[in-house]
């Protein structure tokens, strides 16, 4: 199992977010994700069996000023996904994005509307926070699916759509 998590962002305006923090999220979000692809797939397509989960952000999906960065690297990574499956998968092994599309409450998140403001941290429709370890339960259900499931990029609700663990609530 393989599941790439790294993330980077640089929040501003497209204009004046410097091009070197444009190459250092792409770095973190697109190609490291393809090194440990291209280091680890090979072995598992050999056993004829793994998983790779690359996780993605609302981000990719939502045109929020400011964001632009992270939304574009992010988006990137969901199509390297989606790459992966059309040209590795039903070998044994599968590849899929879950897609954060709600606030997680990480030192992270908290660590951005500390500095930036909640209307950033809370750019999904008024829900609520979802833990860390609820996070952690949906990842482990997508490599608990069979092979053939891969090719996915797939969102928190969708995942609790799909029978996956949602909160006691």
């Amino acid at each position: 199992m393989l599941v790439n998590n790294a993330a980077y962002t640089s929040n501003g305006p497209i204009l004046q977010v410097p091009w070197g923090r444009w190459q250092k999220a792409m770095r973190v979000q697109v190609a490291a994700p393809l090194q440990l692809v291209q280091g680890f797939v090979p072995g598992m397509l050999d056993r004829g069996a793994g998983r790779v989960v690359n996780i993605s952000s609302g981000a990719a999906a939502d045109l929020s000023p400011g964001l632009s960065l992270y939304g574009v690297s992010k988006l990137s990574m969901e199509r390297l996904t989606q790459y992966l499956h059309a040209e590795l998968g039903g070998r044994g092994v599968s590849f899929n994005a879950m897609h954060i599309d709600r606030p997680v409450s990480t030192e992270t998140w908290h660590l951005v509307v500390d500095r930036q403001g909640a209307e950033l941290g809370l750019t999904s429709e008024s829900r609520e926070l979802m833990s860390p370890s609820l996070v952690a339960r949906q990842v482990e259900w997508m490599v608990g699916q069979p092979a053939g499931w891969s090719g996915h990029v797939i969102g928190l609700d969708e995942i609790e759509a799909q029978g996956g663990p949602r909160d006691a609530a």
